[in-house]
């Protein structure tokens, strides 16, 4: 796991509580998966009410293998609904930018989560396929 501090995981289960608060209406299922989401990377959902994202400095991981996790988690949770809104691609778009990966890399990615019937679609190695075909 990329994350190596409690401050730098409830800043990524505050980004996917963002991601699930982008459209008005967000769906149980996406609120399931930011709970096994936080549970599977130590982190109590309850910390999240006093939590202050704007005085936490999150360090984005230098390596691209260590950040696409975080960032797949993010493609996971927009096309888990099966409802991918452009408030949402352009979200994830921009977090991929931040996070220092390949535009066309997160581009495909987010084009394969909008046109697909299920996130489940977008599997580790498939992930790490497109991001190794534009790192190479």
């Amino acid at each position: 796991m990329a994350l190596s501090n409690y401050n730098d995981k409830l800043k990524h289960i505050y980004m996917l509580v963002q991601l699930a608060n982008i459209e008005s209406v967000s769906s149980e299922i996406e609120w399931v998966f930011i709970q096994k989401v936080a549970q599977a990377i130590d982190v109590n959902i309850d910390d999240l009410n006093d939590f202050d994202p704007d005085k936490i400095t999150q360090k984005i991981p230098k390596s691209e293998y260590e950040v696409i996790p975080l960032f797949h988690r993010l493609l996971l949770l927009m096309g888990i609904d099966q409802r991918v809104s452009d408030e949402e691609r352009r979200f994830c778009f921009e977090m991929g930018i931040k996070m220092g990966l390949h535009p066309q890399a997160i581009d495909e990615l987010i084009r394969m989560v909008r046109d697909s019937n299920s996130p489940i679609v977008l599997k580790p190695k498939v992930v790490m396929e497109i991001f190794n075909k534009y790192y190479n």
